[in-house]
Parts: structure tokens; C-alpha cells; sequence
């Protein structure tokens, strides 16, 4: 392969990956959830532009035909991914990040997915695990329906949630025998 080639191809692919299958933050689970999420926001921005480089530098590349099987699919799939990126860059800009429905109280952490928006909405409750230099592991606890404003707390072996919906107050009790971090 030309060498004039190869960097704008990596530059238009890996952004493309680390969007489809890695997940928040490159895949790393360190620190917090809530962290991974904010990073991987400020991330896309960053993926976005070397998209953009690589489309261009792609677009000027002086290659030969032989190598249009290839240079051809990467600039239609950048240019998609770009497109991609931009909406989100835009959403995020007009309603601000998704932060709001990530909560965490000590090992118990609790994502909020689809808070009303188009569907039923969700509360996903995770137990975390850390290790010693701060990377952590989510073992799912229980995913429940919509509870209304809602806190959470550990109790001994019991993870206590207090919601208040359309019925009035609630409470809710799972137990957590099985979550440990040992």
C-alpha cells in the first residue's frame, strides 16, 4: 500500500472503530462510570476532526487506481461516521450531555436510560468493583421501571431505594448477598 495512503486510512478507521466497538472512553473502566461518560464526550469533538483530517487528506492523495477499491469505501464510510458525529456534536451542544442519569452512592451505581424521551425508561443498578489502581467492574444488580424521583443507599446486604411517583411513596429492597468485590 502507498504511504500516502495509510495514514489518512487509520486516521478515518480508528475513530470508526473506537465509535463502534469500544465503547465509552476507548473501553476503559477506570475511576467511575460517570468519568468514562464525560470523557468519552469531550472524545467525540476529537474523533470528529481527525475524521475530517483523514477525509481530506484522503481526497488529496495522489494514488493509483489500483488503489481506489480501497480509498473509495474508507472516504464513503468517513464521510458517514463524520455525518454521524456532527449530529451528535450538535445534540449535545443544543441538550448538553446525558450526565444527569448517571448516579452513584458508594459501590452502587444507577444509569438512566431513555428518561422519557421515546419509550419506557429504564434504571439500570449496577454493584462496582475496584481494583487497585481505580479501574472497576459494573455486575448488574436489577433493572427496573421508571421510579419517579428516586434515592438509593446500601443498607448491610440490602439496597434500599425510596421513590416517589404518581402513587405517592414507595420502597423498594434488593439484596445484594451475591455482590462482592472479593
Amino acid at each position: 500500500m502507498k504511504k500516502s495512503l495509510l495514514i489518512p486510512c487509520l486516521l478515518v478507521i480508528l475513530p470508526l472503530l473506537e465509535s463502534l466497538f469500544l465503547g465509552n472512553a476507548l473501553g476503559l473502566g477506570w475511576n467511575s462510570p460517570f468519568l468514562m461518560h464525560q470523557i468519552s464526550v469531550y472524545l467525540i469533538p476529537v474523533k470528529l476532526l481527525l475524521t475530517l483530517a483523514g477525509l481530506k487528506l484522503l481526497l488529496k492523495a495522489d494514488a493509483p487506481s489500483v488503489f481506489n477499491y480501497l480509498k473509495i469505501p474508507v472516504i464513503i464510510v468517513g464521510a458517514l461516521h463524520s455525518f454521524m458525529l456532527t449530529l451528535v456534536c450538535f445534540f449535545y451542544l443544543l441538550l448538553g450531555s446525558t450526565a444527569q442519569f448517571h448516579r452513584e452512592n458508594g459501590n452502587i451505581y444507577v444509569y438512566t436510560a431513555d428518561a422519557g424521551a421515546m419509550g419506557k425508561s429504564y434504571h439500570y443498578f449496577s454493584y462496582i468493583c475496584r481494583d487497585n489502581y481505580g479501574f472497576y467492574t459494573l455486575h448488574p444488580i436489577a433493572k427496573l421501571d421508571w421510579l419517579g424521583e428516586f434515592r438509593f443507599y446500601q443498607k448491610e446486604n440490602l439496597l434500599m431505594i425510596e421513590h416517589t411517583d404518581y402513587d405517592g411513596e414507595h420502597e423498594k429492597q434488593l439484596d445484594l448477598t451475591a455482590f462482592s468485590c472479593e
